[in-house]
């Protein structure tokens, strides 16, 4: 390629070396109208930052499979880009100036911590773009756009696999329960041998993230519509947010948090109304929360607000941050950027380290016993020694590398709404279904379990009359959840 014909003719005679570091207006075509835009929506001002565009990266990317791969999930991939040029862009839209950079003293930010390589202990990739994820002692569990699910042991041992019908928007826990909430307009559960759907939203909405607490759901979406539902899927609310875009929706027992192109509100269990809300110079595309805290990444910063609405420090970083996360007590907070870049703070707001995973962009993330697990735009799973030592290594370039882990390619579990049948009932418990009013519904058959409670139940397996046996019944406050196998029961044994 004759580069010079991409140059404008006063850039011509620069030695190649020097290209990188110039301003894209050296480009022909880029006006600086156009450079403006650039800079307004993604912060790219030199020719080596739009090289290094992810969205770019990824468009060229799909244009390069699509001759050998037409299929559904390169569809997926490229619509998830498109999710978040559409973010990005109402980002720019409600964009103010930028703040000046912040100084950080060398005794926070080391010498080495922008250059080194994040100390991975090891890397499981998958075939899809990750936003999936959620760690507790159990395990790890990662979901794709490719509607590929896997549940790992803390050392990237495959312990579940399942396939949903379509890509992985998030994974969620509540309580000891884990759901998906899958591109198909439902919200599976992934506690049982196979994924059942636990909620259905509806079809048409454009769902970008969920929470669930005690059974209540809350689904936010492109538009800005706040939702919420029960455990047996009968509506709360649903109301328009202050903005389009909700990245983030985090729930507790007081109120639903939402993340949009306006900033950050809550919204009460009750109705839907307005509990408080502030706005943000930008978009929300991302939010974690402790248990009286809030971290949202907006442009390129975390900001920390109470439950109540007060608003906290803000942790800088260098580019538009797609993920974060933070220990439970606030001591760290982290970070991850449009450019595959992983920050740690300090809960003063001090920078201690930032690294690479050269794994593009880390969609989401979640710190869990001095560990980061981070899933990213090249279908990673991540998992980082966050540990001071760890850190030290990785600055010093001692990190030993990281253990690489393909995902199987078969034994995958598919989502399933028909179940098997059996006449034995021995040591399981009993459920039916009955018609209550206009609803069908689920209650305790078996002694020992509150008749008048009724079951969070796969809406697909309901008859009326109809008997099934399951392993175990978990309380949940005032209603129950299967757990284990589900099996229709025809002849209950005596």
């Amino acid at each position: 390629m004759n580069i010079n014909k991409a140059l404008k003719k006063s850039y011509e005679d620069l030695p190649v070396r020097q290209l990188p570091s110039q301003h894209v207006t050296a480009l022909q075509g880029i006006s600086d109208r156009m450079a403006d835009m650039l800079k307004d929506a993604f912060g790219v001002t030199t020719i080596a930052d739009l090289a290094s565009l992810k969205f770019a990266e990824w468009a060229q990317a799909i244009v390069e499979l699509a001759p050998a791969d037409n299929s559904d999930a390169l569809a997926r991939e490229d619509a998830i880009a498109q999710r978040l040029a559409d973010a990005a862009a109402a980002e720019a839209a409600a964009a103010q100036p930028a703040a000046p950079a912040q100084t950080l003293t060398p005794t926070i930010t080391r010498s080495k911590s922008k250059q080194g390589d994040v100390p991975a202990l090891w890397r499981f990739t998958s075939r899809g773009s990750a936003f999936g994820i959620f760690v507790d002692d159990s395990g790890c569990w990662m979901g794709n756009q490719r509607g590929e699910v896997f549940l790992l042991d803390h050392d990237a041992g495959v312990i579940k696999q399942f396939k949903l019908p379509k890509g992985v928007m998030c994974l969620v826990a509540d309580g000891t329960f884990t759901y998906a909430g899958c591109d198909d307009g439902n919200v599976y559960d992934l506690t049982g041998d196979h994924p059942m759907v636990a909620y259905t939203i509806e079809k048409s909405a454009n769902i970008y993230w969920i929470d669930i607490i005690d059974g209540n759901l809350g689904v936010g979406d492109a538009k800005g519509t706040v939702a919420a539902f029960d455990f047996e899927q009968q509506p709360l609310f649903k109301t328009k947010s202050n903005g389009s875009s909700c990245w983030m929706i985090r729930c507790d027992k007081d109120a639903v948090y939402v993340g949009n192109s306006y900033g950050v509100e809550a919204r009460s269990w009750a109705d839907g109304s307005e509990k408080w809300s502030h706005r943000l110079k930008g978009a929300v595309l991302f939010g974690w929360q402790e248990e009286t805290t809030l971290y949202v990444g907006c442009k390129s910063k975390v900001h920390q607000l109470t439950k109540d609405g007060v608003v906290g420090r803000s942790y800088v970083c260098d580019r538009p941050v797609f993920s974060c996360s933070a220990s439970e007590d606030g001591r760290y907070v982290f970070a991850g950027d449009s450019a595959g870049d992983v920050y740690c703070f300090d809960e003063s707001g001090d920078r201690l380290w930032k690294l690479r995973t050269d794994a593009s962009s880390a969609l989401s993330m979640q710190y869990h016993s001095q560990r980061l697990y981070v899933v990213t735009s090249n279908g990673s799973l991540l998992c980082i020694d966050a540990s001071p030592e760890g850190i030290a290594k990785a600055e010093a370039g001692t990190a030993t590398a990281a253990r690489k882990i393909a995902a199987p390619t078969t034994g995958a579990r598919v989502a399933r709404s028909t179940v098997d049948a059996t006449s034995d009932s021995t040591g399981k418990v009993i459920v039916e279904c009955y018609t209550d009013g206009s609803r069908l519904r689920v209650r305790p058959v078996s002694a020992g379990y509150h008749h008048d409670w009724h079951i969070q139940f796969p809406r697909a397996l309901r008859a009326d009359g109809v008997r099934f046996v399951v392993d175990e019944l978990v309380a949940c406050g005032n209603f129950y959840r299967a757990r284990g196998s589900i099996k229709r029961l025809d002849s209950p044994s005596r």
